[in-house]
């Protein structure tokens, strides 16, 4: 199974761009910092990933402001054919 909830503070987003068939994508970073309790210790998480939202959702996150925090759901995937880079591809979000 391939999904991931993640909370994150948009860092970067790109312009709008389209697909060959005029799909709105959008490409951003998302930044998430937690805390992990394992079973004898802690673990803090700060990381950086790159993510990607098209249709609607493109254009909706599109007019949110650098620096806001989203919780997002999607599920990762390569970011070309036989890559070892991951994205996060997102199918909804809300603000946070």
């Amino acid at each position: 199974m391939n999904i991931v909830r993640l909370d994150g503070v948009i860092v970067e987003a790109s312009e709008i761009r389209y697909s060959p068939a005029q799909v709105p994508i959008l490409d951003l970073i998302l930044e998430h910092s937690s805390e992990l309790d394992l079973k004898h210790s802690k673990r803090k998480l700060n990381f950086k990933i790159m993510a990607q939202a098209s249709n609607s959702l493109a254009e909706e996150i599109s007019k949110i402001t650098i620096g806001t925090k989203l919780e997002v759901t999607g599920f990762l995937s390569e970011t070309r054919k036989n890559s070892s880079k991951l994205r996060l591809l997102i199918q909804s979000f809300k603000k946070i």
